[in-house]
């Protein structure tokens, strides 16, 4: 199940989808995202014009209705017109030491699994150490990390590559 997010225009867009991992969910953390670059390949590939790009509100919404605001779907460089296109950990693993999370990529963009021992707090994700990260290809991929405690939540955030 994924959660819209409140998005703020092109500086930081908060990125909310759920993560399994020991049996809990928890939503996803601001992506670092390339403002001009990334506006304008996004606009080229899904056809989103200057209007939207610049309107706050339209960013506010969530135009093909998978639970990822539009904002958020330019973070991820996923299609705000399609709702099969976003951001979500699509199939997850447990082992007794680690914790497996498969996601859909994008290329252009790194995927960092994060970790926290509290879901009210949400500055209290960091990345892990050493980090668990791939970079996308357009194919579903999965990332391995350690497994914490059966109190760690897990989730995948996005950046751009470069």
């Amino acid at each position: 199940m994924d959660r819209d997010a409140n998005s703020r225009p092109f500086m930081l867009v908060r990125l909310f989808l759920v993560v399994l991992a020991c049996g809990v969910a928890a939503p996803a953390a601001p992506a670092q995202i390339d403002t001009a670059l990334n506006t304008t390949v996004w606009k080229m590939l899904y056809g989103v014009t200057d209007a939207q790009a610049n309107d706050p509100a339209w960013l506010a919404r969530d135009d093909d209705g998978d639970g990822i605001s539009n904002g958020a779907e330019l973070a991820a460089g996923t299609n705000p017109f399609s709702a099969s296109s976003k951001l979500a950990v699509t199939a997850t693993a447990l082992t007794g030491t680690t914790v497996a999370l498969s996601v859909p990529t994008v290329s252009g963009k790194i995927y960092v699994v994060q970790s926290s021992t509290d879901l009210t707090n949400p500055n209290g994700w960091s990345s892990l150490s050493p980090n668990v990260q791939l970079t996308g290809d357009g194919t579903v991929k999965t990332l391995t990390a350690p497994r914490g405690t059966a109190a760690t939540f897990y989730r995948v955030v996005t950046q751009d590559v470069d």
